[in-house]
């Protein structure tokens, strides 16, 4: 029995991301072929039909005939590397299941030509009992055929040349049974015919596996079983997580519950610098008078450090006494201002004298602005040091979405923002919690319950430095949006509640109130002090906007990387011999610059050009990493070796050290939450930062890679799980270039 399949063929051209490798010139290229240039990828979008040659893609932007699939980057020799192994596997994987699907096609219909034989002999057999036991016969070696045949399928799965062999060897088979059935419908010897010929099939099967086994003993099907090799470990590595990075963020919207991954803690530094514009030192008692020397014109001002002022006054003086000018500040407020008529050599203070004269600056300029008395000079220096804060024992906390967490017992006090103790079983308050520039709502559901101490429920209002700014006292549990109070210089809120709402309160990120969810969270503390030196580039983390050379740990490799150091300025160094001399001793471990990459923290000078001659702290340019020091005033080596001095500055080759296993067993146990997380690095000092990747929904991750090819379709989501792994692992896997798959 024969049968015809008539059909016709048309060329679709790509119908999925068809990698091209490298950009050339010289190919031409057609719509979805997928190329690489200059660090990023990029998809043909050329009409249907038609092909391009010499029109290259612009870096990091789409154009008529290119899609930015991945934005180029500064990526390293070994994401290179992994990335050309999976394009090569990506593309070997594709190779090798065309070859796949094209023998078990042809196995396939072997197989129901082998079957229909069967039938027919099986029919055949009605007729004469002999000729239908000899057809049984052949229709179990007809089957034995199809075994092979299946053995043959996995022994051959790459190989094209061995599954024609046995194809051709199974038509031969199949035309033997038929010619076997025929005969057995005549006649008994016809049937034993027939099972002489079925026989003989089975000698020809015998034939094919051994020829298949022989040929596995060459090369051909060596590599042929390692890609098949291959081809497995991909299949265990389907994907069944999508990850994105968090690039530094601490509020994530779209997580999923799972670990989080590749996590990296970095240090900060930070110490304040001062111009030197306060002229009123803080010991001045009243009415005594303080030496200045402001022209006849100038703008001077009064401006406190955020706390509102009690009131009084400062009276200017000429030389001799006989001219004076009033600056007055009113009682409740910040800063004061005025324009002298007079040349203003003496200044009396008259302000209130139980106001904190260290949180008031007077100053010469238009514009009030608030900085400590460091003597009329540049601060940082030796009379007036500032010290270095860093991260100290880092603590990591995951939280999910509710910020609630009463630690502390006591409410907020409505003069100064202090905590007034209670016992924690009637009021409690939270630490502090950042905004990090976004609006918080805060939400009490059981108001009523906690009208007897509703006076203990506030939300308090503080400034970057955590000084309180105010309070705000909710009359109601109704939602408060921090933002909606538009308070200039909130940085951080503290809420503090009575007992009877404790279980009912949700602070969150954002502006509206969600749905209520208990408190939880996961933290680890850190007994290390992260340090880092502001730099503006070549730094290795970006933090609000500003680059930094930073230790950090990485939790992966359970390592801590020491990228500065910070130490005693050496007692040991020497005094240059010029006429502007210097303190000077060699950094070894120091990284060499270039003058204008020069940059060193220390307690008692600001760091400045070696060229100058004014108060300065940097690394000689001149290849002999040497640390200079120079301070006015400053012109032996004994005031030097007096000085108790820290310096902070980039090492040449960072230092490891390891993670204890406790550690790194709490690091990698942290998780996030569905839907929502929140993640903050706290410290004795400083906060840190933090950067790793954390799980996002199936339908999310898909949703980024569709994007990433303009690719609208919804019909994967109908998709059973096995056939949407495939699909995601074959015809998307090319555009996974900023999501880590797991």
């Amino acid at each position: 029995m024969e049968s015809t399949n008539n059909y016709m063929e048309t060329d679709l051209g790509n119908v999925s991301p068809n990698p091209k490798g490298t950009y050339d010139n010289a190919t031409a290229y057609e719509y979805l072929d997928l190329v690489e240039y200059q660090g990023g990828s990029y998809l043909c979008i050329a009409a249907l039909g038609t092909k391009i040659t010499g029109t290259a893609p612009t870096p990091g932007k789409n154009t008529d005939v290119w899609q930015t699939v991945a934005l180029p980057g500064n990526a390293t020799k070994e994401y290179l590397d992994k990335h050309t192994e999976v394009i090569e596997k990506a593309k070997q994987v594709e190779t090798s299941r065309a070859a796949v699907e094209l023998c078990k096609q042809e196995v396939e219909s072997a197989q129901a030509d082998v079957e229909q034989m069967r039938q027919d002999t099986q029919q055949s057999a009605q007729s004469a009992n002999d000729a239908n036991t000899e057809a049984q016969q052949a229709a179990q070696q007809a089957e034995a055929s199809r075994s092979a045949a299946q053995t043959s399928e996995q022994n051959a799965v790459a190989s094209r040349n061995l599954a024609n062999t046995y194809k051709t060897n199974a038509e031969t088979a199949k035309s033997a049974a038929e010619t076997a059935a025929q005969n057995a419908s005549e006649s008994k010897t016809a049937a034993e015919t027939a099972a002489q010929n079925a026989a003989q099939s089975k000698a020809d099967i015998e034939s094919i596996k051994a020829g298949i086994e022989e040929a596995a003993k060459g090369e051909n099907v060596l590599q042929i079983q390692k890609n098949m090799s291959d081809i497995g470990q991909l299949k265990e590595s389907k994907i069944t997580k999508f990850y994105a990075s968090n690039q530094g963020e601490t509020h994530i919207t779209d997580s999923d519950s799972g670990k989080i991954q590749d996590m990296m803690i970095y240090g900060k530094s930070e110490q304040k610098q001062y111009k030197g514009i306060n002229l009123l030192p803080p010991d001045t008692k009243p009415k005594e008078y303080v030496e200045v020397s402001i022209p006849e014109g100038s703008s001077v001002f009064l401006a406190t450090d955020g706390t509102l002022s009690t009131g009084g006054s400062l009276k200017f003086f000429n030389e001799d006494k006989t001219k004076s000018i009033w600056l007055g500040i009113d009682s409740g407020t910040t800063s004061a201002k005025q324009s002298l008529t007079i040349n203003a050599k003496y200044v009396q203070n008259l302000i209130n004298a139980s106001f904190d004269l260290s949180k008031i600056c007077l100053g010469v300029g238009s514009e009030p602005i608030y900085e400590p008395y460091t003597g009329g000079i540049p601060s940082p220096s030796p009379d007036y040091p500032q010290e270095i804060k860093s991260v100290v024992n880092p603590k990591v906390k995951v939280c999910g979405k509710n910020l609630w967490n009463p630690i502390l017992k006591g409410y907020i006090n409505n003069t100064n923002g202090s905590i007034t103790a209670t016992p924690k079983a009637s009021v409690a308050v939270t630490d502090f919690i950042k905004k990090s520039g976004k609006d918080i709502t805060v939400i009490a559901r059981n108001f009523s319950s906690a009208m007897e101490d509703s006076y203990a429920y506030r939300i308090g209002l503080y400034d970057v430095r955590k000084k309180w700014i105010k309070n705000i006292i909710p009359s109601n549990g109704n939602k408060c949006s921090v933002n909606t109070f538009n308070v200039i210089g909130t940085e951080y809120i503290r809420v503090s509640a009575p007992s009877g709402i404790y279980d009912t309160i949700q602070i969150e990120k954002g502006s509206e109130a969600t749905s209520y969810e208990p408190y939880t969270d996961q933290s680890v503390q850190l007994p290390y002090t992260l340090n880092a030196i502001p730099v503006s580039s070549g730094g290795n983390v970006t933090i609000d906007g500003q680059q930094y050379v930073s230790d950090y740990i990485d939790v992966e490799r359970g390592k801590v990387v020491r990228c500065v150091k910070r130490e005693p300025l050496s007692k040991n160094g020497r005094l240059s011999s010029n006429s502007s001399p210097f303190y000077t001793y060699n950094l070894p471990s120091a990284k060499p610059k270039t003058i204008t990459e020069v940059f060193v923290l220390c307690n008692l000078a600001q760091f400045n050009s070696i060229t100058t001659s004014n108060s300065q702290i940097g690394i000689s340019s001149d290849g002999s990493n040497s640390l200079r020091m120079r301070l006015d005033g400053y012109a032996t080596l004994e005031q030097y070796t007096r000085l108790s001095a820290e310096i902070i500055y980039e090492l040449a080759t960072p230092i490891e050290e390891d993670l204890t296993s406790e550690q790194i067993q709490s690091l990698q146990a942290l998780k996030t939450k569905h839907p929502v997380t929140n993640i903050f690095i706290t410290s004795d000092q400083l906060d840190g930062c933090t950067t790793f990747n954390y799980p996002i929904s199936m339908a999310n991750g898909w949703n980024y890679v569709k994007k990433q090819l303009s690719d609208n379709r919804d019909y994967i989501y109908d998709m059973d799980i096995q056939s949407a792994e495939a699909y995601v692992n074959s015809e998307y896997a090319v555009a996974l270039t900023e999501l880590e798959v797991m």
